[in-house]
């Protein structure tokens, strides 16, 4: 029976070494496994990036945007161990810049299975693109930015008529370039380049579904347009979008349905729908949190009333005539973030319809709010809570609404509202007064009777 015993024991021993042998082997054979993929992962990234990156990029190009060209071209397996958004973090410098001798020496940093790797840029090229359009013979154009311009615009110079090109049908492929200047966008304290899409013609109505995912700036692109409909840009991808700003300005009978747009970072849509008088579709779903500048973005859009409480507006510098004669809009604003607004000038005048919720809004940051409900003739809302600061200016602040007289109802303003100043008239010259004639000469020399002195004319008065 001890004999027995002894070689169970015997036995289990060898079967428990003989397991720790094993899974000691194969933990180090795992460790080797995990280290030789860390080795082959990063190693792909730098043999794909020497091969079709280096020496090939152009100044169209960000950091996002070449980080996820260098994904979609990798294996899925080595694509997925490569952190966009720590790849993003670790670079101060979204945007590459033009040049073409490498003298500056540009580099990027991705992260591959948490290790930093440097990738150098090398020569980078001016970054632009041509726009295609074909026109009602089915022929296909192309143009340069220089010779599209002279097309779209009666004075290229100014960028201030828009003219239309009678024979285009489509424009198949949108064009761009990068603008090269230095844009300084107060809230965030820093400079941003565009990379500005072509501005059409004021007669354009269709146009590729696919906006280049170097554009980040649609300035002025359909402003003037003459159409209701602009088929193609409600299928656009405006995710990388961040100036919009007199996008849709004067395009009186535009009504598209934009409303699935991905206006994550846009920043600049001042005047976006300026004078857009017949625009009224439903931007709810739209949650531009990253705002800063919003003035005159509905001015005069006198259809436009859609509900916009839910809107992150935390951002927002500049609210200046927002809703200035945006006559129907009359959304429930009580949610807004105002607390870094600087300006709300006119921001509701002629707002006539206009009777929103704003009397719990933070305006401690906002100097300037002369004409700020001017005729928003039912406005009747108790702002008598509002903080407002010591030197706010605030003419005619409520002139022509209903709180006009209700001073239990107007903010608690501490210096008094200065008068608006008459317009000058214009200088009368004020008539002289007659000098009197000087006494006759005679022939014979004599003291001439004494007289007052001559009065001298008055200066006209200005």
């Amino acid at each position: 029976m001890k004999k027995l015993l002894t070689l169970f024991t015997s036995l289990a021993m060898l079967s428990t070494t003989s397991f720790l042998v094993v899974a000691c082997q194969t933990n180090k054979n795992n460790s080797n496994i995990n280290q030789n993929n860390q080795i082959t992962n990063k190693q792909a990234v730098i043999n794909l990036w020497e091969k079709d990156f280096k020496n090939k990029l152009d100044s169209a190009k960000n950091t996002s945007l070449i980080v996820e060209l260098l994904k979609e071209k990798l294996p899925e397996q080595v694509s997925d161990a490569i952190d966009l958004d720590g790849s993003l973090y670790q670079n101060n410098v979204s945007k590459l810049q033009k040049d073409e001798n490498n003298s500056l020496k540009q580099k990027i940093k991705v992260l591959v299975d948490k290790e930093v790797i440097e990738l150098e840029i090398g020569n980078v090229k001016y970054g632009h693109q041509s726009i295609k359009y074909k026109t009602k013979d089915g022929m296909i154009h192309e143009k340069t930015k220089e010779e599209w311009e002279k097309m779209v615009w009666k004075d290229p110079s100014k960028k201030s008529e828009k003219n239309e090109i009678k024979d285009i049908e489509d424009v198949i492929q949108m064009g761009y370039y990068d603008d090269e200047g230095e844009n300084y966008l107060k809230p965030y304290k820093k400079y941003i380049h565009y990379i500005q899409a072509f501005e059409m013609p004021k007669n354009v109505s269709r146009i590729s579904a696919l906006l280049p995912r170097e554009v980040n700036s649609l300035s002025k692109v359909f402003s003037h347009n003459l159409n209701t409909n602009i088929d193609g840009i409600e299928k656009w991808d405006v995710s990388r979008v961040c100036q919009m700003s007199f996008l849709f300005e004067g395009a009186k009978n535009f009504n598209h349905d934009i409303s699935n747009w991905n206006v994550k970072i846009l920043r600049d849509a001042n005047s976006m729908f300026a004078d857009a008088s017949k625009f009224n579709q439903n931007l709810g779903k739209w949650n531009p949190y990253n705002l800063a500048y919003a003035r005159k973005m509905f001015a005069r859009a006198k259809e436009f009333n859609q509900d916009l409480s839910s809107w992150k507006t935390s951002h927002v510098y500049n609210m200046e005539q927002m809703f200035d004669g945006a006559e129907k809009f009359n959304s429930n604003l009580d949610k807004w973030d105002t607390s870094r607004v600087e300006s709300m000038k006119s921001m509701f005048k002629k707002a006539k319809s206009f009777n929103g919720n704003v009397t719990t809004w933070d305006v401690s940051k906002v100097t300037d709010m002369d004409s700020m409900f001017k005729e928003a003739t039912i406005f009747d809302q108790d702002l008598s809570k509002w903080k407002v600061k010591d030197n706010v200016s605030h003419k005619e602040f409520a002139k022509g609404s209903k709180i006009e007289n209700q001073m239990d109802k107007l903010p608690k303003f501490k210096n008094p509202e200065k008068p608006v100043k008459p317009a000058k008239p214009a200088p009368t010259a004020t008539a002289a007064k007659p000098v009197p004639a000087k006494p006759a000469e005679t022939t014979i020399p004599t003291k001439p009777a004494a007289s007052a002195k001559p009065a001298a004319a008055k200066p006209v008065m200005k």
